[in-house]
């Protein structure tokens, strides 16, 4: 039963555009969830409450994604595509109906929409970020140390390294300090810029360590 719409199941990632916030069940959902392909070029939307009548809201992407068009997965069939800065509306043609159980629309990102402020936050899991090296570990909810969003990658092995491709005039490393840390060295456009030491005494939360 799942085949119609199993490439927004298998090998697919939560959505960032439209997240689920953490704890919520489904009775908690207004509409459903959201996952996205390995590649982001493709987010799911996973209509598990039908609105009354043809026409879903979603709100504004987080991720600050554009899309360029929307179709059911299970027939392919073209959905209504609507973005303004107030959010995303998506309409079912007239001879279409919500499936009572997960109705799955998938939508192309075709860009990314122009950041207005001169700087941003981008936390360890953002999708651009790829982690290289066996020792990587990931945390979440439990260090309470302060990080942003409150989780973190981290690795005790020697060589392990993060590549975060970007376009700007500047960048801040942001991490917390503590007895348990030790130092990475960082680079810009291949070249060596400096060397951070994480370690701290005590834990002092969050600090910016290079900008």
């Amino acid at each position: 039963m799942i085949e119609p719409i199993a490439s927004s199941i298998k090998q697919t990632q939560p959505g960032t555009s439209f997240p689920t916030v953490s704890g919520k069940t489904i009775n908690d959902l207004s509409w459903g969830v959201a996952t996205r392909s390995l590649d982001n070029k493709l987010e799911y939307i996973h209509v598990l409450k039908a609105p009354k009548g043809k026409i879903l809201i979603l709100p504004v992407p987080e991720d600050g994604k554009l899309f360029g068009s929307a179709s059911l997965l299970r027939n392919r069939k073209k959905v209504t595509l609507k973005q303004t800065g107030k959010g995303v509306e998506l309409t079912l043609s007239e001879d279409e109906d919500w499936d009572p159980f997960n109705t799955v629309i998938q939508l192309t990102v075709s860009g990314m929409i122009p950041v207005k402020s001169k700087s941003c936050w981008i936390n360890d899991t953002e999708f651009d970020i790829s982690y290289e090296g066996r020792g990587w570990d990931y945390s979440r909810w439990e260090r309470k140390h302060g990080d942003y969003d409150n989780d973190v990658h981290v690795t005790a092995v020697k060589g392990d390294a993060l590549l975060f491709p970007f376009t700007g005039t500047g960048i801040e490393y942001i991490g917390s300090l503590s007895s348990d840390q030790g130092k990475c060295d960082i680079f810009l456009d291949g070249i060596f810029q400096t060397t951070v030491d994480g370690f701290a005494a005590r834990l002092p939360g969050t600090k910016s360590t290079f900008q």
